[in-house]
């Protein structure tokens, strides 16, 4: 009877471990392969990912869709704001030919638009890297 229950206990436990490791070769299956990778650019499987089909991987999941579109809607202004600052700088040095306060004027409000692109870029960037957390999270540990 000791023996029965003792060779029980030995493959249940050997069962035990043996899915525990199929489990860690799934989970690193899936680590390398469908993960999402800030490294020159966003990859997955080691190959470049554009904008349609990065929107397409971010929709599968609640959270990294929200990320996502915060990261979108940031964007714009991010990169719409240093432009208004370049053009002020070459406004500004064009007027100060004829005003020099004027032109003064304008190339020091500059850098009020550069620091709130700065600002947005920021706030884009941390969304985009939340949107890739969240992704690579619900990638290797949702249900499938």
């Amino acid at each position: 009877m000791i023996r029965l229950v003792f060779s029980i206990f030995i493959w249940v436990t050997l069962s035990h471990f043996s899915s525990a490791q199929t489990t860690v070769d799934s989970v690193k299956n899936a680590y390398n392969t469908q993960t999402i990778l800030l490294n020159n650019g966003i990859r997955i499987n080691n190959q470049l990912v554009g904008k349609p089909e990065l929107s397409q991987l971010m929709k599968r999941f609640e959270y990294s869709d929200k990320y996502y579109q915060q990261y979108l809607k940031a964007r714009k202004p991010a990169v719409l704001l240093p432009l208004i600052s370049f053009g002020a700088i070459i406004g500004g040095a064009l007027v100060s030919r004829e005003n020099n306060t004027a032109g003064i004027i304008m190339i020091s409000s500059s850098s009020i638009f550069t620091i709130s692109g700065a600002f947005f870029a920021r706030k884009a960037n941390n969304n985009l890297n939340l949107a890739i957390w969240h992704y690579n999270r619900d990638v290797l540990f949702s249900p499938k």
